[in-house]
């Protein structure tokens, strides 16, 4: 089972409070029995959310129809303080559905019926629905937004003094640092989690989370009495037994031992896992259970009982509806079914299964259909189609979204409309303006010669105010003028970029296309696979140089969502290194990340990582083969700066002058022939200015540059003790 699912799946269980079928049978019927007699209107809300919580898993329609009673009757008897309850149950219920969207509204109402000077009670449902948000947010991967609100829900329970509230938030805020690859944090923090535990029985959930660290660390003996010290705590008590925590961690140490090559071991444990999955009718666990029998006999190669145990897990996947399970188990199913000949059934798994994982947007399974697709076509020796598949799996870590790309495109010249006649209206007021004071000034004259001499000092008083007057709506008809020079310029440079820039890689699309089609006529293949590189590099060309014109047009129309959050520096670093890790490998270039793992900012992600992509690639670019680039940042007060220094050709003063400013044309090719528009720096300069921060270049030519840039620190309370701690020993 991924680490992922796990995590929801054993949260979600913790609330719900899943113990067994045949147990949960007979509360059921208890909580059904005190609802058929005469009871209080709070009793009848608490049983109905009782029954919401014992269907979630079993039954989705039977727990949303108690929760919508509930709710029902909180409403109609002005009950409330169990509002927010009754809002993050039916959180919980979508959430076990897969309906994120849905949940996640829920949950915001519930937060938003909590008032902060509110009872115990209401503090507690808020600290418990920032905790779900996060849960929510830590499953789609979202780390810096999970650990935001992990944060929140801890700093409450600390409020309330509630050590099982904190424990569990510790534990989570450890996963998460797990999920990052952080693991002296993830270690500390559910190490944390263990020390403000009530009492050892309550520990079983950190031990377990610290099993999958150690086995993370390839620290396996650590791993396996952490696991085994989880699977006892939740025997201890044999009358509430966690048959949920219990099968899981009996599945983690089947893994484990599959993996350090224990095979009797590895199918007792994975056995055990199954038969209490089984015992308890819970179909998303014995999917995930088949699921690692199957991932042990690959491990083994066998085949046959690959195919076998995948089958079972994806039918098991689709009987539960687990949309990303079944696509998970189809994917190995597929591998299985290609081993052992069955190469028509294994074409059929992996075409279904790439749309399914499409639709998901799961990219990782994407990947590994396209690779099975791949390989599937070349064992059929249709090589065009075994190309196409590599080159979309080459094309996917560069993939872009194109029905937002031509809707951004499709706005750019109403925007930039928009914006001009805006400007122009402005420039007709002011004319408006100055004729009007004319006309006053010529009325003035004629009744002040009416009025005769003795007005003589009125009429120069009168002069002096109308002279002013058309002055001062000169000097305004002189800006806006100047205005709309400055708007026609940049119009021109922007016009010129499009003519220029966006023709050449178009061009080269087409000139390839006819060479690929004279190629293929030839059925000279060789020639055909050199041509990946070459498309991959017009792609990237265009998708940079598109992203940068739509993200400026916005930036001048003032269309750019501003919506900052917590970020951790390094994981944005990383994922820009992704991008462009085949640049800096054809170049030969070290790009050294010297960011710390706790420097976190508060800033919008969309704009400081296109910041950070454009200056790394403007390093990339202006870097000769086998120089380097280096990555730094440090806290000053409350902002981060960031430095990308590099070993590139340099800049001169006058270059620096104006390397922020669309003023002149000052586009150059990179060290190995790269395009650039120059919209890339300005772009820089907009956003970091967006997110409040301050960017500037240094450098000299011939000698490097370095580019720096301020964003405002976030920094949570929890963080900064760590970081204390840490420097004091």
């Amino acid at each position: 089972m991924s680490s992922r699912l796990n995590l929801i799946v054993s949260i979600l269980l913790f609330f719900t409070g899943f113990r067994g079928a045949h147990a949960q049978g007979r509360i059921a019927d208890s909580l059904h029995h005190i609802l058929s007699g005469n009871i209080h209107d709070t009793t009848r809300v608490q049983v109905l959310l009782e029954l919401a919580h014992f269907y979630a898993e079993v039954n989705a329609d039977s727990a949303i129809r108690n929760a919508n009673r509930a709710r029902k009757i909180v409403e109609l008897s002005q009950l409330d303080r169990y509002l927010p309850s009754v809002l993050r149950n039916m959180a919980i219920i979508k959430v076990v559905q897969g309906d994120y969207v849905s949940s996640t509204f829920y949950l915001h109402q519930a937060i938003s019926k909590c008032n902060t000077d509110s009872s115990k009670y209401l503090k507690r449902e808020k600290a418990l629905a920032y905790n779900l948000l996060g849960v929510i947010i830590d499953y789609q991967s979202d780390y810096d937004s999970a650990l935001f609100f992990y944060f929140k829900s801890l700093e409450l329970f600390k409020k309330l003094n509630d050590r099982i509230g904190i424990m569990n938030r510790y534990n989570n805020i450890g996963v998460v640092y797990k999920h990052l690859g952080n693991y002296p944090l993830a270690l500390r923090y559910l190490m944390e989690g263990l020390k403000s535990a009530p009492d050892t029985k309550s520990t079983d959930r950190l031990m377990q989370n610290l099993g999958e660290v150690y086995i993370a660390m390839n620290e396996y003996g650590k791993a396996k009495q952490a696991l085994h010290r989880a699977l006892w705590l939740y025997n201890y008590d044999k009358n509430e037994p966690d048959n949920t925590g219990e099968a899981l961690v009996n599945a983690m140490l089947g893994n484990l031992y599959s993996s350090t090559g224990e095979s009797d071991s590895a199918i007792y444990y994975l056995t055990n896992a199954l038969r209490i999955n089984e015992a308890a009718q819970h179909k998303f666990g014995m999917a995930e259970n088949h699921l690692d029998f199957a991932m042990h006999y690959k491990n083994n190669h066998n085949w046959a009982q690959v195919v076998k145990q995948a089958l079972l897990a994806t039918n098991l996947h689709k009987e539960a509806g687990e949309k990303y399970g079944m696509a998970k188990s189809n994917l190995l199913l597929a591998e299985g079914y290609l081993k052992i000949g069955e190469v028509e059934k294994s074409l059929v798994c992996s075409t279904q299964g790439q749309e399914l994982s499409k639709e998901i947007k799961a990219k990782e399974l994407q990947r590994g259909y396209l690779e099975l697709l791949s390989r599937i076509y070349s064992e059929k020796n249709n090589y065009l189609k075994a190309y196409y598949f590599s080159s979309e799996l080459n094309a996917l870590k560069d993939s872009i979204n194109n029905e937002e790309k031509i809707k951004q495109v499709a706005n750019i010249e109403a925007l930039y409309e928009n914006d001009k006649k805006e400007k122009e209206l402005a420039l007709v007021r002011a004319q408006k303006l100055t004729t009007d004071a004319q006309l006053s000034e010529e009325e003035t004259k004629a009744t002040l010669l009416i009025a005769g001499l003795g007005l003589v000092t009125l009429v120069l008083l009168m002069g002096t105010f109308s002279y002013l007057t058309l002055r001062k709506n000169r000097k305004i008809l002189q800006t806006k003028n100047e205005e709309l020079r400055k708007l026609n310029e940049t119009k021109d440079r922007f016009f010129a970029i499009v003519g220029h820039d966006l023709r050449g890689p178009i061009t080269s699309f087409s000139g390839i296309n006819d060479l690929l089609n004279w190629y293929i006529s030839k059925n000279d293949m060789e020639k055909v696979k050199t041509f990946g590189g070459k498309i991959t590099q017009s792609v990237r060309q265009l998708d940079t140089l598109l992203n940068n014109l739509l993200n400026w047009a916005m930036s001048q129309t003032d269309a750019v969502p501003y919506r900052p959050e917590p970020l951790q520096l390094k994981q944005l670093v990383a994922e820009c290194y992704g991008y462009f890790q085949h640049s800096l490998e054809v170049k030969e270039i070290v790009l050294t990340d010297e960011t710390a793992d706790d420097l976190f900012v508060f800033a919008d992600k969309n704009a400081l990582s296109s910041v950070l992509r454009n200056l790394l690639s403007n390093a990339t670019k202006f870097t000769p083969p086998k120089g380097s680039i280096k990555i730094s940042a440090r806290l000053v007060d409350n902002f981060v700066w960031v430095y990308i220094s590099d070993t590139g050709v340099g800049l001169s003063e006058e270059k620096m002058k104006t390397i922020f400013s669309l003023s002149e044309n000052k586009t150059t090719s990179g060290t190995s022939g790269e395009k650039g528009t120059g919209l890339g720096l300005l772009l820089c300069a907009d956003y970091v200015t967006l997110n409040k921060g301050t960017i500037k270049v240094d450098g000299k030519l011939g000698e490097g540059t370095v580019f720096s840039f301020s964003i405002p620190s976030f920094q949570p309370q929890e963080l900064q003790q760590l970081k204390k701690e840490m420097i004091n020993g």
